[in-house]
């Protein structure tokens, strides 16, 4: 609530990279690895009947990316102590 979130944009070799950052509190050690599972999540105490933490965010996110041949990373931020998430497409570039 009343976070930052930061979203660079750029070219890499022929993959498109978009990064998305935030000052939140970040995705545990303990989880980073399982993040993009299903039904993980470290916001278990954040959750309260009007808003609903089960752990498929991430994981969704994660197979739509896939499906247009696309990465996701997660991380710590550079700019705060977040998270940082990367994703990376294929770029085509046609010849006229």
């Amino acid at each position: 609530k009343n976070g930052n979130i930061w979203i660079t944009l750029s070219r890499q070799d022929h993959r498109a990279v978009c990064e998305f950052e935030d000052d939140g509190p970040g995705i545990s050690d303990t989880i980073q690895q399982r993040v993009f599972e299903r039904f993980q999540s470290d916001r278990k105490a954040d959750c309260t009947a009007d808003r609903t933490c089960i752990g498929l965010g991430l994981a969704i996110v994660q197979n739509i990316i896939q499906v247009h041949r696309g990465t996701i990373q997660a991380g710590r931020g550079l700019k705060a102590s977040g998270a940082l998430f990367t994703i990376r497409f294929p770029v085509h570039v046609r010849n006229n």
